[in-house]
């Protein structure tokens, strides 16, 4: 996985993401420090054995003049704006869900008995001047199987980039 640093304590996360294996930041490996996948498996963190408030956002950091004082104090963890980060995971499944495994059955048997025939159902209007073939707008909303499209609904996800909301 490759990410772009935000500035903030978090970094992102859309897979099922069970280990974090290694973390290379700007081009090298990072072996002082360990990172770790939030309980609620949304994104990585720096492990920490402190109780520490966490940055979810960059710092705003203003112009400071010569003349200001800095706190020094305030030690930045996190991953750096604009650094490039790549990340080695452990993410997915073990074993493929039962569920899913029915699903392919049902569509196997119905390509088998002949039920899923695409070239019937989805062409709305097809021209024999130069081919012109207009399809179905239901054509990518599913497999054709009503039944297989609801049991593969709960693992369709529903952001596929990474933006802002």
């Amino acid at each position: 996985m490759s990410f772009t640093g935000t500035g903030s304590d978090y970094l992102p996360i859309w897979d099922d993401v069970k280990k974090v294996l290694s973390v290379y930041e700007n081009n090298k490996l990072v072996t002082d420090r360990q990172f770790e996948v939030t309980p609620d498996k949304t994104a990585i963190v720096e492990k920490s054995t402190d109780n520490i408030n966490r940055a979810e956002s960059a710092p705003l950091l203003l112009p400071a003049a010569s003349s200001d004082s800095l706190d020094p104090q305030f030690v930045y963890r996190g991953f750096g704006k604009t650094w490039d980060y790549a990340i080695t995971v452990e993410h997915g499944y073990t074993n493929v869900p039962s569920d899913i495994t029915r699903a392919a059955e049902m569509l196997i048997h119905d390509i088998e008995c002949g039920k899923l025939d695409y070239y019937k159902r989805f062409i709305s209007s097809y021209n024999t001047d130069q081919y012109r073939i207009q399809f179905d707008k239901g054509l990518f909303e599913g497999t054709g199987n009503i039944i297989v499209d609801k049991i593969l609904s709960k693992y369709a996800k529903s952001i596929t980039k990474i933006g802002v909301l």
